[in-house]
């Protein structure tokens, strides 16, 4: 390190030897540190006042008030932040990338968080920070929860409790968090485009360009269930003939494959049997259901006294009713 004091500002400055790159700042009088923000071109504040002027970058772990400890990595140009008294990891910058890591806490690892570029304004500071890869994110320190939210439109559509590890999906039309995982799930961005398991016999995976959420049954050849976020219009699919649509528009995101009745606001509600890969709709009117379908087989079937069947097998999943 080298270090320079100003006078004036009462404030000294340590900088990387030999490239001279600024990382730290202390201002003497208030007792608050910062780092220089290479990307922004701008000292960004670190510390709350106060704080002890032992050095920071040292390699320690060390408090820096609002409920954050920091460490900074110098072989690795990174600085880590941890939740002070606990000690859990949570976020990480790389000074030199000016790229973002959070800690995956049920896979031990660091899953990316943002594009290279990026300020190193602390993405935990509970402010929507512009993530640069289409996405802005959100920390809520008291209930330890990340969320993600379209850039541009601001649209909130994921979140992520590092507690319990656990997704969320925003319900647009409820304006409710719905569950999407089950608990003990790895951070990694559910929204990536990737194929996501879910660990409830679902995988899911987002299409950002359509702002479109797919779910496929763990062991099926096709995927199920589709929702379209921005305007609330769920599709559903057979093994045969391709997607139809299931229900009207403005429809909660609530997961519709998840075994309870679902109001799809078309005079009908729908409920999906994952134990033999069925679906039936029931007459909001007469309060009979009248239609199932077997994924599997694309077989319909239609109550009138009983049940027969409707049409011939290898049929697609548009409702006949």
């Amino acid at each position: 390190w080298s270090y320079m004091y100003d006078y004036p500002g009462k404030t000294g400055l340590w900088a990387i030897s030999g490239t001279g790159a600024a990382r730290f700042g202390y201002n003497y009088a208030i007792g608050t540190w910062y780092g220089y923000d290479s990307f922004g071109a701008a000292w960004q504040t670190l510390s709350n006042g106060g704080r002890s002027s032992n050095f920071v970058g040292g390699g320690t772990l060390t408090d820096i008030g609002g409920g954050w400890s920091f460490l900074y990595d110098y072989t690795n140009a990174t600085g880590l932040w941890a939740i002070s008294g606990s000690g859990a990891a949570r976020f990480g910058y790389n000074y030199g990338s000016g790229k973002w890591s959070e800690y995956d806490p049920y896979f031990s690892t660091w899953q990316t968080l943002s594009n290279a570029g990026r300020s190193s304004r602390f993405v935990g500071n509970g402010a929507l920070n512009d993530l640069g890869n289409g996405w802005s994110y959100r920390f809520i320190y008291s209930g330890d929860f990340g969320y993600w939210a379209r850039s541009g439109s601001g649209a909130i559509r994921f979140g992520y409790n590092y507690g319990s590890g656990r997704w969320s999906e925003y319900d647009p039309y409820l304006s409710i968090w719905q569950t999407l995982s089950n608990a003990g799930r790895s951070s990694k961005f559910v929204g990536n485009g990737a194929l996501n398991d879910l660990g409830n016999g679902w995988s899911f995976v987002y299409n950002y360009t359509g702002d479109t959420g797919v779910w496929a049954k763990n062991g099926s050849v096709t995927s199920r269930f589709e929702y379209n976020y921005s305007n609330g219009q769920w599709r559903n699919q057979g093994d045969f003939g391709g997607w139809a649509l299931l229900g009207s528009i403005q429809v909660s995101s609530a997961f519709i494959g998840n075994g309870a009745w679902h109001d799809i606001k078309n005079g009908w509600a729908y409920q999906y049997a994952s134990a033999n890969d069925n679906g039936w709709w029931r007459n909001d009117v007469s309060g009979v259901t009248e239609y199932n379908y077997q994924y599997t087989v694309g077989q319909w079937w239609q109550y009138i006294g009983a049940w027969n069947p409707y049409g011939p097998p290898n049929s697609s999943a548009q409702f006949p009713g």
